[in-house]
């Protein structure tokens, strides 16, 4: 295939240009070079091209500012804002390649236009705009991954990655090293970004990567990944990878330094959001003092309930308020956590047990029948009744458990009440039962 019709189809302007500055050819699209075709750039000094401000800036990149004489080198990227063939201005990032061919010297420079791919500031936007850590993850993913002039980066974003449901966003998932990361994360491994530091990010060979994502990252030409860890008490919240075919052009320094870090620092800010959002959702739906789910999440969740049948157990301390006049209001606290935690250890993680008064608690468990129902709450006043910390001052304590039981069509009012006065029943009969609802 002719050279020049595969450098038409890039969607970057790629420009040759001698040790003085003078364009010698040059492959553009109007729609990708600041409305410039490719005649119009040969001939010309490519610092013409650039707003005033820069100008100087720009040539000390390519000629030794002492001497005077061009440096035929591999300049680290940077960005140039070039005047537009309409007058307007637009951001450039930029990638220069020095060469020495026979006779001549000079540089070959890769242009790639920001208004052709996501930017940090559009990464901000969606930040500002509120948008979900999921969106802005997708966006930073975008910014991440580009290609042009036989570079390629492929940019993933990792959300939650030891968490139940790890998030794993690439701009195209259908490719093999989509994949293995994918698997990798799926699997818990957290080998590429566990030694990491936060925010910061660092560069590790492909050759030392866990084989699933090796083998997949060679296939695809990459010879390197460079990591961005954020993490919140240390824990690692997110991971932003970029994998890249070059070392050289596209390692971690200058521009290419630069951008890494602003896109971790921003994904950094709404990881950071999301996780105070979390704590504050948290804090709405918890009980301040047990950690189990409080009297608003109880009524929610009790009057949405969908199952075929469903048992309440309403579980009522036997005289606790002895034990606060006794020992204090600090001991009485300390009881509650403890009876938090024994109503845990006895209910399955899918049973809501949540607290709905001063020392008044309720398990809702769904698609239990009635036998197994009772057997659990049985379970649940024997855990009650174990003895208590020698530190606490009372010895142990009991409960009134009312156990309500409905199958089929479900009435979330009936259940409440008919339990609360199962419960009540209990206290009438002398404390320290189960009482079944009739």
């Amino acid at each position: 295939m002719d050279p020049a019709f595969v450098l038409n189809h890039i969607r970057s302007l790629v420009l040759v240009i001698d040790e003085f500055g003078t364009i010698r050819e040059a492959y553009a699209k109007p729609e990708y070079s600041a409305g410039y075709t490719s005649e119009q750039f040969v001939g010309r000094n490519a610092v013409e091209f650039v707003v005033p401000e820069q100008q100087i800036k720009i040539t000390e990149i390519f000629v030794d500012a002492g001497a005077g004489i061009p440096v035929i080198a591999q300049p680290p990227n940077f960005h140039v804002t070039i005047t537009r063939i309409d007058g307007e201005v637009e951001v450039f990032d930029v990638m220069a390649s020095g060469f020495e061919h026979e006779d001549e010297k000079g540089w070959v420079i890769t242009m790639t236009s920001r208004n052709d791919q996501p930017t940090p500031h559009e990464v901000l936007q969606t930040i500002v705009d509120g948008r979900p850590l999921e969106e802005v993850a997708a966006a930073v993913a975008a910014r991440a991954t580009w290609s042009f002039a036989g570079l390629e980066v492929a940019g993933y974003v990792v959300l939650h990655p030891k968490s139940e449901y790890p998030h794993v966003v690439s701009t195209n998932p259908g490719r093999p090293l989509s994949a293995a990361v994918r698997v990798l994360v799926e699997a818990r491994n957290d080998r590429i970004w566990r030694d990491a530091p936060h925010g910061d990010p660092i560069e590790i060979a492909v050759a030392t990567l866990p084989e699933i994502v090796r083998a997949a990252a060679e296939l695809e030409g990459m010879v390197a990944v460079q990591i961005g860890r954020i993490a919140i008490n240390n824990e690692t919240e997110a991971v932003v990878l970029w994998f890249v075919n070059d070392r050289e052009q596209s390692g971690l320094r200058g521009n290419g330094l630069s951008i890494r870090r602003n896109l971790v620092q921003l994904l950094t800010v709404a990881v950071e959001r999301n996780h105070a959002a979390q704590q504050l959702r948290t804090a709405a739906e918890l009980d301040a003092l047990t950690g189990l789910a409080n009297r608003a999440v109880f009524d929610r969740t009790l009057n949405a309930v969908d199952s075929e049948q469903a048992t309440l157990l309403f579980v009522d301390l036997d005289h606790f308020k002895d034990i606060n006049d006794t020992y204090g209001h600090h001991v009485g606290d300390q009881v509650l956590i403890e009876v938090a935690d024994r109503l845990r250890s006895v209910c399955r993680p899918i049973d809501l047990i949540a607290r709905i008064g001063g020392d008044e608690f309720a398990v809702l468990l769904t698609n239990t029948d009635r036998g197994t129902a009772l057997g659990v709450s049985k379970r649940l006043l024997s855990a009650i009744g174990d003895p208590l910390p020698a530190s606490f001052g009372p010895e142990r304590i009991s409960a009134s458990v009312g156990l309500a039981h409905q199958f089929g069509a479900l009435d979330p009012q009936e259940l409440l009440e008919s339990a609360d006065q199962a419960m009540l029943s209990g206290k009438r009969a002398g404390r320290d039962r189960v009482v079944v609802a009739a």
